[in-house]
This record gives C-alpha cells, structure tokens and sequence, in this order.
C-alpha cells in the first residue's frame, strides 16, 4: 500500500509540474503524396542506336510532410518539420537486409528539416534555429532548402517590410584539432532586403552576400559572391503579371597567394517574365525564362543561377525527373538556355481544372554539356533543345485529396545530337500521376 501511494504521489507530482505544458496551443499541418512516372526515351535516342535508356522506365515515389507550431505564448513560438518515408519506393526497401545500410534507411525513414523559435518584439519578429531558405520573390531560380541555420529580422512598417538575416553553411571554427577544422574557414551568407506592398501587387529587392572560405586550408582559395534579385508580381484587373532578374558577380575564387594560381570572376544573369490573362474559369497566359550559359573558352564564369523549384514543363527543366540526353544533356532545371511557353487553364466544373501548354527551348551557350555543365570547346550541331507539349488534369476528390494526371510529349531537337549530326535521335514522352492529402 506503502508503494502505491508513493507512486501515486510522484505521478501527481509529475502532472503538476508538466500541467503548465498543456496551456500550449499546438497546430498540424502538412500533406501525403504519392507520385507514379512512365518515362520513355530519357536518352533521346533513336532505338536503333542500342543507347541505354531509350526503352520505357517507371517508377513511384511518397511523401509525408508534418508541420508543427507549438504556440507558447502570444508572439512565441516554436516552428517543426520533418519528412517521413521520402522516397522512391523500392530502394531503401531493398537495402534493409544488409545491415550496413541502417543509416541511410534510417535517414530516408524520418528526416527532421525545421526547428526554429519565433519571438516577436516591439521592433520586430526574429526567427532563430534551422529553417527553409533560398527562396525569395517568384518561384523563378529558386531552391527551396530547409535545414539552413539562421538569424531572421522581419521588421513591418507600414506599407515596408524590411528583412535582415546570417547564415551558417559551414563551421569549422569549432574545435583545433586537424586541418579539417580550421580557424575562419567557413562559409558564411549575409543578406538585407526590402519589400513594398500595395494593393495588387508587391516588390522586392534582395542583397545576398555569399563568403565561402572552406577551402582556405587545402587550394588557398576563398570565394566573395555578390547576388542581387530584384522582383515583382502586380494585379491589373484581369491581367496578372510576374518578373524577376538574378544578377550573380565578385570573384569565384580568388587566391590569397600571388602567383599561385589564375582567378576566376563570377558574373551571371537569368531572368525570368510570366503574365496571365483571367476570363471567369478559364485563363491564357505565357512566360519567358532566361539562364546565362558559361562560355568556356574564357576564365570567367558567366552561367546564371538556375534554381530547382521551377518547373515550367513536365519533362524539360522538371527536378521529379532525370537529366534528358545521351549525345548532349539538359538538366533538372533550366541551365544554359532560354525557354519561351504558352498555356492556358480551364474549369469546366468547380472540382476539375485543366492544363495545357506549349514551350520551345533553345540553348545559350552552343557547346557540348555533361553532368557537370560546359566542360569543353566541343561545338554542338544546334542550339534547338525542342519543343514540348504539356496536358494535365486535376480533380478534387475530397475538399483535401486531389489527383493529377498529366502527359508530356517533348520533340528533340539537334541540341540532343551532340558534336555528331550523324546521331540519331528520338522524341520521348512522360505520363505522371499524382494524389495528394493535405492536412
């Protein structure tokens, strides 16, 4: 009897002393995704050819997304987000039965991306822990990345909001006990920018300092960039309009000892402009987007910031999907190139929307790529990347489960042939399909 109330009065204890806890308001938010993809021809190639990769390949993927805010008191709060069975189905599975690969099936199980308190004050709000970063203004060169360590000043006045923030990529002040951890040889980012609110619309300009020291110790080299990204979106009744230019420059790498090797400056631009025309339940619309190219007959680096989270096709510049090409190559996202598109939208009834477009892209730069960008002199036969066909349908089943069908049909141009006009090539397309809870 003696234990028993014991115990009883440690677990009163323990709900006093965590009563406090229960005051604090807790909200959820996030979705469920999964994703399936039938891509044909990623080579490009003709089938004749005997090229990998020409065939069909399929495959799914899925996603679990939780937000969490844990509200403890007006103006205080603490952000979360974590990702659960990430992934492309069947490749982890298949790893599980070697026990060397505990970490990465583990890591791909549940991978925590957000933590960060928010405390608001009478001069502002700061945000301070990991967070999401590498967007700003439109969707156009963005990389959404959470996980970035920081300090956020977001302070409102009036019609104003004006941001400040640093940033952590690398730490190796740390500890002095190898080369590998080295006094002031980070890598740091800085930025201040300014937004302007009105009615139907907003502008933006952003100042981005990257300085990269990591490699001090082992090539003696740093690297200063300066990024400046101005931005816009304005409403004119029915007309909608966006634009954004990326402007990257300062010295990529620069030696610290003279004589011990060349510098290199950095000096790029993308750019991007999309407009869209409302009629009731239908819209037409258009976009050009712009990636500088790097020429590599010049020690200069000219190639614009590209981003991964615009995607203006299904197949061309689409990060869901693999690189394109098996002669010459374009990427999981626009580099090197122009693409210019048409589309328009329709809602034949409130739970059904359709997509469709037409885009053609051609290269910058008129030189062989491979994985790691212009790498070579090598002329390509064109700069005609292709033209592509996009048709996608979204229906929802639910006010919170949606599913998307979607058809992609690109035509190769001879950008795909490479150095060689003697190469055969072939048109590929994509089916994909999606459903989606969201929460």
């Amino acid at each position: 009897m003696r234990k028993l109330l014991i115990a009883l009065f440690a677990l009163g204890l323990i709900f006093a002393f965590t009563a406090p806890a229960y005051a604090v308001d807790t909200s959820f938010s996030g979705h469920f995704r999964v994703r399936g993809f039938l891509d044909n021809n990623q080579a490009l190639a003709d089938e004749s050819t005997g090229v990998a990769n020409t065939d069909t390949n399929d495959w799914y993927n899925q996603r679990l997304r939780v937000d969490m805010v844990f509200k403890v008191a007006d103006g205080l709060s603490i952000t979360n987000r974590f990702h659960a069975m990430d992934r492309t189905v069947g490749v982890l599975e298949t790893q599980n039965v070697a026990p060397t690969d505990a970490t990465a099936s583990n890591s791909g199980n549940i991978y925590w991306r957000r933590a960060y308190m928010t405390f608001k004050t009478g001069i502002g709000k700061f945000d301070l822990g990991y967070m999401s970063g590498g967007t700003w203004g439109t969707i156009f060169a963005d990389t959404e990345a959470d996980g970035r360590w920081r300090i956020k000043y977001t302070g409102v006045f009036g019609q104003w909001i004006v941001l400040a923030l640093t940033e952590k990529f690398k730490e190796q002040d740390y500890q002095q006990v190898s080369s590998t951890n080295t006094t002031d040889a980070d890598y740091d980012t800085y930025a201040a920018a300014g937004i302007y609110k009105w009615d139907g619309g907003n502008a933006g300009l952003l100042y981005y300092y990257l300085w990269n020291r990591m490699s001090r110790v082992s090539a003696d080299t740093t690297s200063n960039l300066n990024v400046l990204i101005p931005y816009f979106k304005a409403n004119f009744g029915p007309l909608y309009l966006e634009g954004e230019v990326l402007y990257c420059f300062g010295p990529k790498t620069e030696y610290e000892v003279s004589g011990a090797g060349t510098d290199v400056d950095y000096d790029g631009w993308s750019w991007y402009l999309s407009g869209k025309y409302n009629m009731g339940p239908a819209y037409v619309g258009a976009l050009y987007g712009y990636v500088e190219g790097d020429d590599p007959t010049t020690t200069d680096y000219e190639a614009g910031y590209k981003g991964s989270d615009w995607n203006p096709c299904l197949i061309l510049f689409n990060d869901d999907i693999p690189t394109r090409g098996n002669y010459n190559e374009t990427y999981s996202s626009l580099n090197n190139g122009s693409i210019v598109q048409v589309n328009a939208g329709f809602s034949p009834m409130e739970n059904l929307k359709l997509f469709a477009s037409l885009s053609y892209a051609w290269a910058d730069e008129k030189y062989v790529m491979t994985s790691a960008g212009v790498t070579s002199t090598t002329a390509a036969v064109d700069d005609e990347i292709g033209t592509e066909i996009d048709i996608t349908a979204t229906y929802m089943i639910f006010d919170n489960l949606e599913y998307m069908i979607g058809f992609g049909y690109l035509m190769a141009g001879d950008w795909y042939k490479g150095s060689d006009s003697t190469n055969k090539i072939d048109d590929g397309y994509l089916i994909m399909h999606k459903i989606q809870m969201n929460f």
